[in-house]
C-alpha cells in the first residue's frame, strides 16, 4: 500500500502544506481568487448602471414637450416723454405808477404891466395844499391823500444826549478795569511782601488760591470786601487781612466817566 502524498499543486497547497487544511483560513485562501473576480464583475456592472442609468431612463421614459417661447410675457414699454422746448416767459409790464398831483410855479419876475399876459394865472393856497409844486400841471393824486400838505414853520429838532453813569451802580465790565498803583507787577509784589503763610497751612502742606470779592469806588476806595472761595487752614483770613492793607486804586472808567466796579482778586499761597 502506497501512502505517498501528492505535491501540492497550488500557492494554497503549498502554504498550507503539512498544516491543518481544515482550518477555515485555508478554505478562506482557496476560495479568495473566485471572490475578487465575483466582486469586480459586480463592480464593474454598479458602475455601468450608475453611468448608463439616467441615460436609458431619459431614453425609454416620456418626456413633456413644451414651447419655451411662450414663458416670457412680452409687454410693451411706452416711449418717455419728450422733451418740450421751455418758452422763456416775459413778465408782465409793471402797472403805470400813479402820477402825483403837482401845480405850476414861476418864481416871482418883476416885469412891465404890459407884458404879463392876461391868461396868467397864479395857484392859490388852497391849491397848493393838496399838490406840489412843479414845473407844469399835472391831474393826479394828493401826495398826503385826502389830508391838507402842512408845513410845520417851527420844526422840533430831536436832541440826541448821553446818559451819563449812575455813580451808585457797580458795574462788572466796564471799558477800561480799575488797576493796582502801578499795575499788576506792583499788586503781585504788595501781596508777596505782606502775605505771611500760616503755619497751620505749611505744616498741613495746603496750597491754592484764595479769592477776594470786593468793590473800588468811583474815588478808587475799596469796600464790601468779602472771601469768595478759600481754602482754610488760615489762609482766608491772612489774605482777608493783607487785602484791608491795599491803597486806594486807580478807579474804573465807563463813557469817560470813573465808575464803582465790582472786582474779583486771586491770592495764590505756594509753598516752596
Amino acid at each position: 500500500m502506497n501512502n505517498t502524498t501528492p505535491a501540492p499543486q497550488t500557492l494554497e497547497e503549498i502554504v498550507f502544506c503539512n498544516r491543518n487544511q481544515l482550518y477555515g483560513a485555508f478554505a478562506i485562501r482557496k476560495g479568495y481568487g473566485q471572490t475578487i473576480k465575483k466582486a469586480t464583475i459586480l463592480g464593474v456592472f454598479g458602475l455601468s448602471v450608475a453611468l448608463c442609468g439616467p441615460w436609458l431612463y431619459a431614453k425609454l421614459s416620456p418626456q413633456e414637450t413644451f414651447d419655451r417661447f411662450h414663458l416670457a410675457t412680452v409687454c410693451s414699454i411706452p416711449d418717455p416723454p419728450k422733451d418740450e422746448p421751455i418758452v422763456p416767459q416775459t413778465p408782465p409790464p409793471p402797472p403805470p405808477k400813479e402820477q402825483v398831483k403837482t401845480i405850476i410855479f414861476t418864481p416871482p419876475e418883476v416885469t412891465i404891466d404890459a407884458d404879463v399876459p392876461d391868461n396868467t394865472e397864479v395857484p392859490t393856497q388852497d391849491k397848493l395844499s393838496t399838490a406840489l409844486i412843479g414845473t407844469e400841471n399835472i391831474d393826479g393824486i394828493s401826495p398826503n391823500g385826502d389830508e391838507p400838505i402842512v408845513i410845520d414853520e417851527n420844526p422840533v429838532k430831536e436832541v440826541v444826549t448821553v446818559a451819563t453813569p449812575d455813580e451808585t451802580t457797580e458795574f462788572v465790565i466796564v471799558e477800561q478795569q480799575p488797576e493796582f498803583p502801578g499795575g499788576m507787577k506792583k499788586l503781585m509784589e504788595f501781596l508777596g511782601k505782606n502775605i505771611k503763610y500760616p503755619s497751620g497751612a505749611a505744616a498741613s502742606g495746603v496750597q491754592g488760591k484764595v479769592f477776594l470779592s470786593f468793590v473800588v469806588s468811583a474815588t478808587g476806595d475799596i469796600s464790601k470786601l468779602e472771601l469768595a472761595k478759600g481754602i482754610g487752614f488760615g489762609c482766608d483770613e491772612e489774605a482777608l487781612r493783607v487785602a484791608k492793607l491795599m491803597p486806594k486804586w486807580k478807579p474804573g472808567k465807563q463813557s469817560g466817566r470813573a465808575v464803582a466796579v465790582k472786582f474779583t482778586l486771586p491770592v495764590s499761597f505756594l509753598l516752596e
